[in-house]
């Protein structure tokens, strides 16, 4: 069961059913039922084809397939889903463009983000944008309880993801990163630390897109810790220091420049070295 957003997954179901061609744009935080929301709404008789990688960058081959696509004929409707569209650069994302404007058939496009601003604007000017929201801590809490988590487990995932079900449930039914996440955060031995991540992360059977995808996870869990301090000094009418927002501000940095081949031991480094 989805949880949050029940305005915009209704205009959803609706747009899906009664349009025929056009195009949506499903934008907001991740892990807040954006893809999720589309693939419940979906109906047996339609043309679907879904687009989803893992891969940091959409290829240009895949944005050209998409635009041959909507010129084959259907007698169906076709619903075409790029998920994280972001991936696809400028270039890509014109390809995708053109597609959308001179599509002769009917055909929709529902285009997902969580980098509103990496959309091209005439993209956004040519669609529909339907902003999904963070879900409330207690939808997420009831969302995580059905899948029959322990209360621990649940804690420390909500512990950064208190309003993202989708990204809390990722990391709780990965048990090794979980796991590995768990010692991380509470060991406070900077070698040990290293030691745990080399040992778990630089295994010779990883490729360089699993470990560019873990550090990115890991990165992003550093901002969450640090906000969630911040949280925690605000309810508590405890002082915050500029230090800690110069902090958040440098790891976003690290989080964006980490779409680059980076020496991952390296940085590891030097984020625990100064923010560990």
């Amino acid at each position: 069961m989805i949880y949050g957003n029940e305005n915009q997954r209704k205009f959803l179901k609706d747009w899906l059913i009664n349009e025929s061609k056009g195009a949506i744009l499903l934008y907001g935080p991740e892990g807040v039922g954006k893809f999720s929301s589309v693939q419940e709404l979906l109906l047996e008789n339609w043309e679907k084809i879904i687009i989803r990688s893992e891969n940091k960058i959409l290829s240009i081959e895949t944005a050209r397939f998409l635009s041959k696509i909507v010129y084959r004929k259907t007698t169906e409707k076709r619903i075409i889903i790029v998920d994280d569209l972001h991936k696809f650069g400028e270039t890509n994302q014109n390809v995708l463009l053109k597609a959308l404007e001179d599509s002769p058939t009917l055909t929709l496009f529902v285009f997902i983000t969580h980098r509103y601003n990496k959309i091209l604007k005439t993209i956004k000017s040519r669609s529909l944008r339907l902003k999904f929201n963070f879900v409330s801590q207690e939808e997420t809490l009831k969302f995580l309880k059905e899948k029959n988590f322990s209360f621990s487990e649940i804690d420390f995932a909500l512990t950064f993801y208190p309003n993202q079900p989708g990204k809390a449930y990722n990391l709780l039914k990965n048990k090794k990163l979980f796991k590995n996440f768990q010692e991380f955060f509470f060991n406070h031995n900077f070698f040990e630390k290293i030691k745990l991540i080399k040992d778990n992360f630089f295994s010779k059977e990883a490729n360089s897109s699993e470990i560019n995808n873990y550090f990115r996870e890991l990165i992003e869990m550093f901002i969450l810790w640090e906000r969630k301090n911040i949280i925690d000094k605000i309810e508590n009418k405890r002082k915050i220091d500029y230090y800690q927002i110069q902090k958040i501000r440098e790891l976003i940095e690290l989080y964006e420049d980490s779409i680059y081949d980076l020496r991952w031991d390296l940085q590891l480094s030097n984020i625990l070295l100064n923010y560990g």
